[in-house]
């Protein structure tokens, strides 16, 4: 994933608009690729990005991960069945380890079967 690579970070106004739009599409189509969809919303998202590419997974029926805080105050969609949370990237991450198939199935037919 670009992501991981950090080959298209917008950072403070940097990148034309053309950048920005081929970024834009790069990342939808990296989470369309996506056995599993990870946020990381613990600084709460400045630009709002992370939310729509959550909701872009979740209109596609990828498991998520949610890393960050999980309270009344929280985004209302990381209470949704279809999404794990977890506080911390280390916890996450043990549950990866040790059960390396538990987000692997997608969630076909996920709608209409009352996953979500």
């Amino acid at each position: 994933s670009a992501w991981l690579r950090g080959q298209h970070e917008h950072l403070e106004g940097r990148g034309t608009e053309d950048d920005r739009r081929a970024w834009a599409l790069e990342d939808l189509h990296n989470i369309a690729d996506a056995d599993l969809f990870v946020i990381f919303h613990e600084g709460g998202g400045r630009r709002g990005g992370m939310w729509v590419e959550m909701g872009y997974a979740l209109a596609l029926c990828k498991p998520l991960i949610a890393i960050g805080p999980h309270d009344e105050s929280s985004n209302v969609f990381l209470a949704l069945p279809a999404v794990t949370c977890y506080e911390t990237w280390a916890e996450a991450k043990r549950v990866l380890q040790t059960k390396p198939n538990a987000f692997a199935k997608p969630l076909d037919n996920a709608l209409d079967n009352g996953v979500y």
